[in-house]
Parts: structure tokens; C-alpha cells; sequence
């Protein structure tokens, strides 16, 4: 049985243990296991697992960058608050309880303690806590004074190391470390003695040593498994027959928590894990980039050890299966053909918004160094309703170039006949994440053929949820508003990722790549997970993967325009810890052949080769980077893209195609941006020293601190954006506007 990764901790427990048998399970993740010796009464609880906070009132950031770098402390209660908010949420929970692990403040003051015990108080939730190095400290509180100040959340007595019952459960929480501890270990015993028929659940903050683990519970079976901070990963394992459990701290990437559930009927037990990022997205990154490594990304761990069942009887660790439900039905037959429709970056903007109406939901105010003229905002609904009739009719105006610029396109009335099956749009729908501008994306997919509009996916682009309507600024990133009005064209479980079969051989996997705070890519882990296991059960298949960002850097960049963009945070190149996993990924996976993107507005056709695990390049293994334009910028076109199957070769050919309407096109080219033609254009803060670090100035036309007009216009017409430079080439020589490459699958 294969459970939905979005739907994991929305399954009831009691449905679960009633509707799971021993056989199917056993069949996908192991058997059920037995604890010897015991008779466990039945009984389910749900816990959150958190650690390591590090609360403070205050920090001085200079000096905790210097001294840890990537560690977000000035963000500590707000991370904690997000986590805290996910335990209590339908998809994840809620919780019956939380513990904490240890390291509940930074360094043991008196005014961080109090800090922290305001937040305790807020929860509404049972937490109980677990002593940590940094609790205490010799400026501020000792050990038993914060025994004492916290002692409504858990602590009994003096000693630091205590127990309970909750739900059927008996919780034991450690003080680290209990090899040098002879008391507390003869306290264990002693305990374990009295609960010898109560399932058991130990708690500590530094994880226990294999030894001490036989020594001290070798011999009670009812003990299952081990909760451990400390560590700043994410570990699972068996240790002296135990489940060992650890947990990264939310202050440092992954920057996360883990909710564990655990089921007992008739003596048997079922252990499953999830492990979770907060959904600050823009914090995860920061702390990704501070730890200035990619080998960091070892902090996330195995993918079994983030999200996993447990059979305790063979000592196997499983990872949890992810479903979704196709909302195209496959087309079945080894030799069948598809033709997908790539629409992107439709910024549909209504015209009180051009005219000068700013959107104030978030206190938004315009900047005088945006230089976003060359969108032709007022002419944006006309060209998606143009380019929609196109794709209704499946009659495409083209373009074919020579190898070089210097000839015309053919004539305005070269159409291209191919009936398009399925229509993907590719982010940025929309300009300001506005309803009323949604509503015309909505009207306009609502008017297409019954055929292609069961057909037609969405997905949403850094404009759709960083303000407006769909998201609020720095909120928790909830797509269900998004999910909501385009429910027809997402996944049929409201999620913005998801799965669609193509042809039994030939699977799209569309993904949100957006962080609602910037524009760069970014994905919670949860949906990097559930992208591996997807990738990893379909090995015999094309796979395509579409999202709004370029997972890989774009080609045909001149110098200039790539500074530009890297101000404005659209440089693809960028390293993010999403788009690091997300390549290596790829590479690891030979059937991952084909990835769409739009964001960057050009119109390039690059490939990038796969490497083993000792870094070589394959020699006949790539993944193909497709950009899709953007239809309210020059060129303003889409493209078409025709993929067949004969036996084990697998053609794609590909095609970009154009609004008809010229006189748009026209003002597209010409826009207010270039047709200052004899005055300076103002540029974003920070421009001038970028600009001024590249090498080989000589050649940059330029003025102290702005952009020639003429010189940004040649770049963006003629060069970046028809992806002409290069001869009219990608990084591997395929044609950028149109083509067609063969693959072995």
C-alpha cells in the first residue's frame, strides 16, 4: 500500500489500523512487528519532536554569524511558531503531544529563559522538555533553577530526569550524559521495572552511544524507540535493537522538525516518521548559503531516514510511498505520440494596474528603480487570448531564422498545423497575484475545447504568490488559495505539484518552485521527497519536469543582463539548496530526460550532462533544458512540443511560436524602455558596483551609473531574448527556436 506524501498525516489512525492488514503491508513496507515478552495494550499517539531551539530575547547578528554561521538565531521563535503551527495543522497533525529535546535557550540567561517560557505558555499543546548544555550556563541560570522555572512542563524532583504516562505511552527524558550518571542509570532500571508492559518512549538530547543502549535497555522489550536532538541532522537508525531517532534543529538548515506516530493493537507495533521544514522558505536559504557548502546538504540525510515506516521486528527502516492521481489518463501504446502546449510568464495585468493603481494589501509602495517597460501590460490579455485561440485550433504562427539574425522572419501568415493534446502553463499567470487578474486566466482556460481543458495544468511563478490576492508577504506559504481558483487545473487533491501520465511510457511532473518572499527557486523538502520517489519508481519511463524557475543555469545570457538579473534575484546560476538537490537528483537518474521552464523570459534549448558519483560525465546521458518565453515581452511566443515514441527511441521535436498579433509585438520590441533612445534609464541600487566588477569592460557600453538604452535593447531583442547570440545555438548546438533531439529510453 502506497500512501500520497500530502496526505500522510491526514489518514486517521484508527482508519489506518483498521483498513492497513498485516499481508498488504507487509508486502510494501515489512511486517508488523511483535514485542516479545509483552502484552502492549492497544493504544496510538501522535508526537511532535522538536529540538534545539535556541531561544533568546536578543542577538546581536554580526557576532552570531561570525561565531556560527548559518545559524538563524534573531529568528528563533518565528521558526519555532511555524513549526509549532504544522503540528497542529490537519496535514501534518495534530499532535496528541510535543517534546523538546533539549536546548531549549541559547545560552541559559536569565532573560532568554523568560522569553521562552512566555512562548511555552502561548502553545496549546502539551510539551514537555529535556535538559541541554545550553540551558544552563554559569552567567545565568544553573541547572536546578531552570529545573525549577520550567517545572510546569515536565520536570519533577531536581534531578533533570523524569517520567510519565500519556495515552496508553510511558516517556522517559534523560539528562545527557548517562554513562557518566550511575544514579540516573539505577534510576532507569528501577523505572523500567515498574512500566515492564507499557510501551516506551525515551527522550535525551545528545543521542546515546550503542553501548550504553544494551547495557541499559538490552533487556525490556517494551522500549521502542530513542528521541535524540544535538546533532543538527536528521538520523535513523537501529541501535542495540532500538529505533534511534534524531532531529535537526530549526535554526539551521534543513531548519525542521519531525512528527512520529506510533500504533499498537494486539501486541504488535507500528512505528512511521515524518520529518518537515518550516515553510519560511527565504530563511532555509539563508542558512544554506551562510554554511557556504554543498556538501551540507548531508545535514537532510537518507530520504529513509525523513519519511518512513519501521519494521521493528526485522530492524528495517522503509520509506514512505507517495501516490497522486493522474488527472490526464495515460494514452496507452509503445508507439503513441502527445503534443504539449508550453504557455509561461503571462503576467496578466488589468489596465487600472498600468494606469498607475498600486496594490497596497501588503503596504506595497512602486520603486523608481523598477524598469519592467518593455512588458506591454495593457496588451497582455489580447496575446493570451490570441495564443489560446492558437492552441484551440492547433494552427501555430512560426518563424523560422536562419543561423544567423541578419534575415527577416518568413511571412506573418506561416502557420504551422499541430493539434495540440495537453496544455502546461508555466508560471507568473498572473502580474500582481491579483483575483481580478486571475479571472481572466481562469475565463480564457475556461473557453478552450472540452479535450484540451481536461488536458490543461497550471502551475504558479514566483508573481503569483510573493502578494496580492493568493499569498500574504512572509506568510506561511499556503498555496490552498491558489490551489482553490485554478482547482480545475491542478491536482485533483488541491496540491501545486503533482503527477500527470502522458503515455504509459511518458510522465510530466509539474513542481512549484516558488519561495513567496523572492523570486529565486525554492521547495520545501517534502516536495523534493516526494520528486525522488516519483523519479525513483518510474526508471523504465521519459520523464518530463516542469516548474516556473530554470532548474539549470540558462545559456544565452549576455553579461550585462545577467548582472541585471542577478540584482533582481532572476539569475538562474544561482546556487539555492532546492536547485542543488534537485540537480543531483537528475543526475543520478538517467530518465529524467527533459526539463521546461519559464521565469527568464528567453528562448534558449541548452543540455547538461550527467555525472557519476565520482563526478565524470557520462558520455550519452543528459537531461535537456527547454525555455519558454514570455508572451507579453519580445518575442511574445510559446512553444510546441511533439514527442514520439518508436521502441526504445523516443523523438522530440520542438517548435516556438508567436501571437498573431503584430502591431502588439511591435510595441513589445519598441517598448517605453528602448524608446528613450537619447536619455538614461535609472537601474536598481547596487547596479553600478556589479556592473563595474565584471572583466573586460572595454566592450560594455555604458555611462557612470546607468544603462544605455541601445545597448540594453540589442541585448534584449535581438540577443537574450529570441536566444540568437551564439549563432542562434544553445550550450550544445541545438537550434534554440526549433529543433529536434532523439533519446534512448
Amino acid at each position: 500500500m502506497a500512501i500520497e506524501m500530502s496526505q500522510f498525516n491526514k489518514i486517521d489512525r484508527k482508519t489506518f489500523i483498521k483498513t492497513v492488514g498485516t499481508a498488504i503491508f507487509g508486502s510494501a513496507f515489512g511486517s508488523w512487528r511483535a514485542v516479545a515478552k509483552t502484552h502492549l495494550n492497544p493504544s496510538s499517539i501522535s508526537i511532535g519532536h522538536i529540538t534545539d531551539t535556541f531561544f533568546a530575547d536578543s542577538d546581536d547578528p554580526k557576532k552570531s554569524g561570525r561565531l556560527y554561521p548559518g545559524w538563524l538565531y534573531g529568528h528563533a521563535f518565528a521558526l519555532a511558531d511555524d513549526l509549532m503551527r504544522r503540528f497542529m495543522e490537519n496535514s501534518s497533525g495534530p499532535v496528541d503531544m510535543v517534546v523538546h529535546s533539549g536546548n531549549l535557550l541559547r545560552s541559559g540567561r536569565t532573560d532568554q529563559a523568560a522569553a521562552a517560557l512566555d512562548w511555552l505558555n502561548l502553545q496549546k499543546v502539551p510539551i514537555r522538555l529535556t535538559l541541554g548544555e545550553s540551558d544552563s550556563s554559569p552567567l545565568g541560570l544553573n541547572t536546578k533553577e531552570f529545573i525549577s522555572k520550567f517545572s510546569s512542563f515536565g520536570f519533577n524532583g531536581e534531578k533533570g530526569y523524569y517520567s510519565y504516562n500519556m495515552r496508553g505511552f510511558h516517556f522517559i527524558h534523560l539528562v545527557s550524559p548517562v554513562e557518566k550518571q550511575l544514579e540516573q542509570q539505577d534510576w532507569i532500571r528501577e523505572n523500567l521495572a515498574e512500566n515492564k508492559n507499557v510501551p516506551s518512549i525515551l527522550i535525551i538530547h545528545n543521542p546515546l552511544e550503542k553501548d550504553i543502549l544494551n547495557e541499559l535497555f538490552g533487556e525490556y522489550d517494551q522500549v521502542l524507540v530513542v528521541l535524540s536532538g544535538g546533532t543538527f541532522s536528521n538520523n535513523a537508525a537501529f541501535e542495540a535493537g532500538l529505533l534511534s531517532l534524531s532531529t535537526c534543529s530549526p535554526v539551521i538548515y534543513p531548519c525542521g522538525a519531525r512528527i512520529i506516530k506510533i500504533d499498537i493493537s494486539r501486541g504488535k507495533a507500528l512505528i512511521s516518521s515524518e520529518f518537515f521544514q518550516t515553510r519560511r522558505l527565504e530563511l532555509v536559504e539563508k542558512s544554506f548559503h551562510q554554511l557556504h557548502s554543498r556538501k551540507n546538504i548531508k545535514k537532510l540525510g537518507h530520504i529513509k531516514t525523513r519519511r518512513f515506516f519501521t519494521n521493528l521486528h526485522k530492524k528495517t527502516i522503509e520509506p514512505v510511498g507517495y501516490e497522486t492521481n493522474p488527472a490526464l489518463a495515460p494514452r496507452l501504446g509503445s508507439d503513441s505520440s502527445i503534443v504539449l502546449a508550453l504557455l509561461a510568464d503571462t503576467h496578466i495585468c488589468l489596465d487600472k494596474y498600468v494606469f498607475g493603481e498600486v496594490v497596497t494589501q501588503n503596504k506595497e509602495t512602486p520603486s523608481e528603480y523598477e524598469i519592467s517597460g518593455h512588458f506591454i501590460e495593457k496588451g497582455s490579455r489580447a496575446i493570451y487570448n490570441d495564443i489560446l485561440e492558437q492552441i484551440s485550433q492547433g494552427v501555430h504562427r512560426v518563424e523560422f531564422y536562419d543561423e544567423v539574425f541578419n534575415k527577416n522572419p518568413q511571412s506573418e501568415t506561416n502557420f504551422l498545423e499541430t493539434p495540440v493534446d495537453a496544455l502546461l502553463l508555466n508560471g507568473d499567470l498572473t502580474e500582481h497575484s491579483m483575483f481580478d487578474e486571475a479571472e481572466v486566466v481562469l475565463e480564457g482556460l475556461n473557453r478552450l475545447p472540452d479535450n484540451l481543458r481536461q488536458s490543461t495544468f497550471v502551475t504558479p511563478g514566483n508573481h503569483d504568490l510573493y502578494r496580492g490576492d493568493f499569498i500574504e508577504k512572509d506568510s506561511a506559504s499556503s498555496r490552498k488559495p491558489f490551489a482553490d481558483f485554478f482547482s480545475g487545473y491542478v491536482s485533483p487533491k488541491g496540491s501545486t505539484y503533482y503527477t500527470v501520465q502522458l503515455a504509459d511510457w511518458l510522465t510530466l511532473i509539474v513542481l512549484d518552485s516558488v519561495i513567496p518572499t523572492a523570486s529565486s527557486l525554492g521547495m520545501l523538502q517534502d516536495q523534493i521527497d516526494w520528486l525522488e520517489y516519483q523519479i525513483e519508481k518510474r526508471k523504465k519511463q521519459f520523464i518530463i519536469v516542469a516548474c516556473h524557475h530554470p532548474i539549470y543555469p540558462v545559456s544565452q545570457v549576455p553579461r550585462v543582463m545577467s548582472t541585471y538579473l542577478k540584482i533582481r534575484s532572476h539569475f538562474t546560476p544561482k546556487v539555492t539548496s532546492a536547485r542543488t538537490q534537485v540537480q543531483e537528483l537528475f543526475a543520478r537518474n538517467n530518465n529524467v530526460k527533459l526539463v521546461l521552464s519559464g521565469h527568464y523570459h528567453g528562448t534558449c534549448t541548452d543540455q547538461y550532462r550527467k555525472r557519476n558519483p565520482q563526478g565524470e560525465m557520462y558520455d550519452d546521458f543528459f537531461t535537456t533544458h527547454i525555455q519558454v518565453p514570455c508572451t507579453i515581452e519580445y518575442p511574445n511566443g510559446y512553444r510546441i512540443l511533439k514527442i514520439s515514441r518508436s521502441k526504445n527511441i523516443v523523438s522530440m521535436n520542438y517548435v516556438t511560436a508567436y501571437t498573431r498579433l503584430a502591431n502588439l509585438r511591435t510595441q513589445s520590441s519598441q517598448a517605453k524602455l528602448f524608446s528613450v533612445m537619447g536619455a538614461d534609464i535609472k537601474v536598481p541600487r547596487k547596479y553600478k558596483g556589479a556592473r563595474n566588477s565584471l572583466d573586460d569592460q572595454s566592450n560594455i557600453l555604458r555611462t557612470f551609473d546607468r544603462i544605455n538604452p541601445i545597448d540594453m535593447a540589442d541585448m534584449n531583442i535581438r540577443g537574450y531574448k529570441d536566444g540568437t547570440t551564439n549563432n542562434g545555438r544553445g550550450n550544445s548546438g541545438k537550434n534554440n527556436i526549433h529543433g529536434k533531439i532523439e533519446f534512448t529510453i
